[in-house]
């Protein structure tokens, strides 16, 4: 991984910390609650939506520019946030594998 994209998702996260009902973070104020994310993403929330605009990098990101109204790219969102990359201490940073197993052996 690139440093500019670990650079990104590190912004991501801060910037989803600045939230002002703190809604994705678990009480322990550490763990993000990427489901809570992705669904407020879904249902376009206004508070999530002037959180990703106030931000410079993720309103060239994640929002598009149609004769000067900005339209939310909320699939692109829910794929930046449900990535690997994203939360590398979650399960996903383990390698998928699949074993195989010769009978004759």
């Amino acid at each position: 991984m690139t440093e500019e994209r670990k650079g990104f998702y590190f912004e991501l996260l801060e910037l989803l910390e600045q939230d002002p009902e703190k809604r994705f973070y678990a009480d322990n104020g550490k763990d993000l609650l990427r489901n809570k994310v992705y669904e407020c993403a879904m249902k376009m929330d206004k508070d999530l939506i002037k959180l990703l605009l106030s931000n410079d990098r993720m309103k060239d990101k994640f929002f598009t520019d149609i004769d000067g109204t900005l339209v939310f790219d909320k699939t692109a969102f829910g794929w930046a946030i449900n990535n690997k990359a994203f939360l590398q201490d979650s399960y996903t940073r383990f390698k998928n594998t699949i074993g195989l197993i010769d009978s004759k052996e």
